[in-house]
């Protein structure tokens, strides 16, 4: 995925919290407010390990998972069914 010079249209991502049950209003204010903005980006460096070494790093039960290489639903479904979770989401992704 490259890197995208002009902004996303506020409508996806507030369509995506809705979809994730988030508070889309509180987001973009938050997101609206510089110094705020600034605070959490520092705070969330300070809690960043330094082996995560680019964004986004993911990481499912502690485990790095290479996004490139891998499916992030099926590394996700793999791991909630493994340990007793079962969701719709996974029932065609993991073979029981």
């Amino acid at each position: 995925m490259g890197h995208r010079e002009d902004p996303f249209d506020a409508s996806i991502f507030a369509s995506c919290a809705r979809q994730s049950a988030l508070d889309w209003h509180a987001i973009d204010d938050c997101h609206a407010d510089a110094d705020e903005s600034w605070e959490l980006q520092k705070k969330a460096d300070k809690k960043t390990p330094d082996y995560h070494t680019y964004v986004p790093w993911v990481e499912v039960n502690g485990s790095h998972m290479e996004e490139e290489k891998q499916n992030l639903l099926d590394v996700v479904c793999e791991e909630y069914v493994a340990n007793g979770g079962s969701h719709p989401a996974c029932a065609s992704r993991v073979q029981l």
